[in-house]
């Protein structure tokens, strides 16, 4: 979650999840103080159960262009978007034979045969909700493209309380990038 003013006026500062106790405290307190200007969230492995599921997409996806990579190494690269997860684990001659080719390819059958099987976290619904009563804009993030922000959109049922949604290709990079 992001948008809570940092030590220096107009800079935004993550604000840590902790506890969910902790968490309502630290809202409650910055929505008191009008300190508050609003929230990002970002999709996969913060508000929906997917890491597990992109990582099994991503290794059926290089198995198919003949390239193996154990499950945990695979698992420890999620939170990068594809633009940075493939050059990090092909070498350079592969990322120029199929680099391209094994993204659409993971993008896919990712939409095929695994998107359908991702869940939110428990009470995603109701935090948004509670969070749109405060008054706090809300907007949800992820290196994911337009269809498959829209979908996760549609499982929460939070199209109505959302600010924004910010889709791939919003940003020049995907997470993290330094």
């Amino acid at each position: 979650l992001a948008g809570y003013p940092g030590p220096r006026r107009g800079r935004a500062r993550a604000l840590s999840l902790g506890s969910p106790r902790r968490l309502h405290c630290s809202l409650r307190d910055a929505v008191t103080r009008k300190t508050l200007q609003g929230l990002l969230c970002d999709i996969d492995g913060t508000i929906t159960d997917a890491n597990d599921l992109h990582a099994e997409a991503w290794q059926e996806a290089f198995r198919h262009f003949g390239v193996e990579f154990p499950y945990a190494e695979i698992r420890s690269q999620m939170g990068k978007g594809g633009d940075l997860l493939v050059p990090d684990l092909l070498k350079a001659r592969e990322m120029r034979r199929f680099g391209k080719e094994l993204s659409n390819y993971r993008k896919k059958i990712f939409q095929d045969r695994y998107m359908e099987r991702i869940r939110p976290f428990p009470n995603v619904d109701g935090t948004f909700a509670a969070l749109a009563e405060l008054g706090i804009t809300m907007a949800v993030a992820s290196s994911s493209d337009e269809a498959e922000v829209k979908y996760y959109i549609d499982l929460w049922k939070i199209g109505k309380l959302r600010g924004n949604a910010t889709p791939k290709g919003a940003a020049a990079h995907s997470h993290p990038f330094p």
